[in-house]
């Protein structure tokens, strides 16, 4: 590989943010399939709720805690091929990994990420990335990471994010536009030595939401959002507000191809993954009419669900919207050993994915849906109840097929029979699925204050690493933590 340079970006507002996203992958993809509309045990001809689902069902096996009084969050998580834990996030002040204090109260936001042992005691390297001068932020600019990719065998993980200053990952510093949020994207490898490294800028804000690797040829795929223009492969103009993208880069850091999805109304991006042959399937959400190669679609009323599937080479395969007169998201995506497609996220109103109609019972309900490779619909089920239920993170058991989602929820969620209810503000929930959608558990983790997962793993021994931020304290059912003060960071592990 060499160097190069790079994006990132800034969106949500709130105190567990800072930056959009929280998603982690693995080179290497393939999978095996689902079954019909329903699956065994699986609920409603609709989807909208399974017959049973057992309380609880994650072990308790660890869990850290790192973060001061300022605002700390921690976004993504992923692991290596000896099962162990890549994490990723951003401090407002100071946090200790490794021995090694990282961060600064004098700065802005500053990026970290580190690596720690399976049994989560021992660290084995840590990186951070402070700003070195820029707009917008404190007085040496914020960084931000969004996601991580992890190239198992090559000790390698890829980064993405914004910056709104230069900022150096250890090949440089990276000139900055002058202009907001610019996007970052970053190859560490070797215990977190720089590999490459590009920032991407211009007019607006350009950020970067998520990353994936294709399991061949190790090539680092970008997807993010941007105003104004975004030059990649080529130069992208925003009609109006704010457009999609979606990059290619090889395993050096050379740019390959990018493509903009956009209209005179909003896209926003949502997530990336990529299967076994190296396709790439992109999810995110889109207003209006939008045109991709030959693929035309529109959006029913606000925003609907968009999911694409790219060859490697950056022409579309396929794409299909999903929606009605009120607003879908999609969240979150990943590919099965046969190369269904499994995408999450929350919605408004009525929702059809093909397998029949999905009701909100509240402001926003959670959602999952399993997609053949060629886009045909298996089953979809709902997560919901009164207020709101999110489905932020989704992984794949590699043995089975089993997904786990997790997210949060503000009063309660009812599912397959029984109600969980929120211990105050917003309680992470985390389901497990089996490959035909029957739900096998939901287990809570709340305390009085709010608690927000950003990103979920699996390991090869089948254990669930979870990664992200709370308030005051959060009980994980073998350890209670108590926050530092306004936000700190969790990770957890859970068995099978």
């Amino acid at each position: 590989m060499v160097a190069a340079v790079g994006c990132g970006i800034l969106l949500e507002l709130d105190q567990f943010s800072g930056a959009e996203g929280g998603h982690s992958s693995t080179a290497g993809a393939g999978g095996q399939g689902g079954s019909g509309a329903q699956g065994a045990g699986g609920g409603d001809t609709a989807g909208n709720g399974p017959d049973s689902c057992a309380d609880g069902g994650a072990e308790f096996q660890w869990a850290n805690q790192y973060g001061d009084d300022q605002l700390d969050n921690g976004t993504a998580v992923a692991v290596d091929s000896i099962d162990y834990v890549v994490v990723a996030g951003h401090v407002a002040g100071m946090v200790t990994f490794c021995n090694t204090t990282h961060g600064s109260l004098s700065a802005g936001t500053t990026a970290f990420v580190a690596k720690v042992a399976e049994d989560g005691n021992n660290c084995l390297w840590s990186k951070s990335f402070e700003g070195q001068g820029g707009a917008g932020g404190g007085s040496t600019g914020d960084q931000y990471v969004n996601a991580i990719a992890v190239e198992r065998d090559a000790d390698c993980v890829v980064l993405v994010g914004s910056a709104t200053g230069p900022v150096d990952f250890g090949g440089g510093a990276l000139v900055h536009s002058g202009q907001s949020h610019d996007m970052v994207v970053a190859a560490l490898c070797n215990s977190g030595s720089h590999f490459w490294s590009h920032m991407v800028g211009g007019a607006g804000i350009q950020r970067a939401i998520d990353v994936a690797i294709t399991p061949l040829q190790l090539q680092v795929v970008v997807v993010g959002e941007f105003e104004e223009s975004i030059t990649l492969a080529e130069t992208h103009v925003s009609a109006a507000s704010t457009d999609l993208f979606i990059a290619l880069y090889s395993a050096e850091g050379d740019i390959e191809w990018s493509r903009a999805i956009g209209n005179n109304l909003q896209q926003k991006a949502g997530a990336v993954t990529t299967d076994s042959g190296g396709n790439i399937i992109l999810v995110g959400d889109f207003e209006g009419g939008i045109t991709m190669d030959s693929v035309t679609l529109q959006s029913a009323g606000e925003y609907d669900v968009l999911v694409a599937k790219y060859h490697s080479g950056g022409v579309v395969d396929w794409a299909k919207g999903f929606g009605d007169s009120a607003s879908q998201w999609a969240t979150a995506v990943a590919t099965d050993r046969q190369d269904n497609i499994i995408v999450a996220g929350q919605f408004e109103g009525v929702v059809n994915f093909g397998e029949g109609e999905l009701i909100s019972a509240g402001d926003d309900d959670g959602y999952v849906v399993k997609l053949s490779a060629s886009g045909e619909p298996l089953w979809s089920r709902r997560i919901g109840g009164p207020g709101l239920q999110r489905v932020d993170a989704l992984a794949i058991d590699r043995t089975n097929d089993d997904i786990v989602v997790a997210g949060r929820f503000d009063q309660s969620i009812e599912y397959g029979g029984q109600t969980w209810t929120s211990q105050g503000g917003e309680d992470i929930f985390v389901a497990k699925l089996d490959a035909d959608g029957s739900c096998q558990w939901l287990h809570q983790f709340g305390g009085q204050q709010s608690q927000r997962v950003r990103d979920i793993a699996i390991d090869d021994q089948r254990q669930l690493l979870m990664v992200g931020g709370f308030q005051d304290s959060l009980d994980l059912g073998g350890k209670t933590l108590s926050s530092a003060g306004s936000l700190d960071i969790f990770l957890a592990k859970f068995g099978p």
